[in-house]
């Protein structure tokens, strides 16, 4: 049953996704977009398969899993942006912002993520990242914990010395 049930949960994750861009992007611009989910899909679908046969659920495999709907998003989301002649670029947060190893709930290392997102962010196009997720030193995915998204964006503001950062919000609550 719990097999069955991983595969299900998926078909309807995958489904989301692929509805978006095809709701989203013009039929010809579609291929770009679809290319890099379907790859992303098919990652995910494997650790899935993965983490069903062995039936162990660690934290760090945890994190793995819960960070494909943010790249997903953030994926897509470049894609719509360029169709509306954005010069948008993906940046993969997971690159930029280094934590420890507590995979659910990633402790910043400062000093390693500010010299990373100098280096990495360009002020002269649209910059699509990822919130809530980061990784270890070792490239092992993390994530932000709770408020990780809006937590990604202060980050960001403040290693770029923004004058500003604003958070929109559709949750309930502050």
């Amino acid at each position: 049953a719990l097999e069955g049930t991983h595969k299900t949960l998926f078909r309807q994750f995958s489904n989301r996704h692929l509805r978006a861009i095809k709701a989203l992007i013009p039929g010809r611009k579609q291929k770009k977009a679809l290319a890099t989910v379907n790859t992303c899909l098919s990652e995910l679908e494997d650790f899935c398969s993965g983490i069903s046969l062995i039936r162990e659920l660690s934290d760090r495999s945890i994190a793995k899993v819960l960070s494909y709907g943010e790249l997903l998003s953030a994926i897509i989301l470049t894609e719509v942006l360029r169709t509306h002649s954005i010069n948008a670029r993906f940046v993969d947060s997971r690159k930029i912002i280094s934590t420890d190893d507590t995979y659910l709930f990633g402790k910043v290392d400062f000093e390693e993520t500010n010299r990373l997102i100098k280096k990495s962010i360009n002020k002269q196009t649209t910059q699509v990242l990822p919130g809530f997720i980061a990784s270890t030193k070792d490239g092992k995915t993390t994530t932000l914990g709770f408020g990780g998204s809006d937590y990604t964006a202060s980050i960001l503001a403040s290693a770029l010395h923004a004058r500003r950062l604003e958070i929109w919000s559709d949750v309930d609550g502050m």
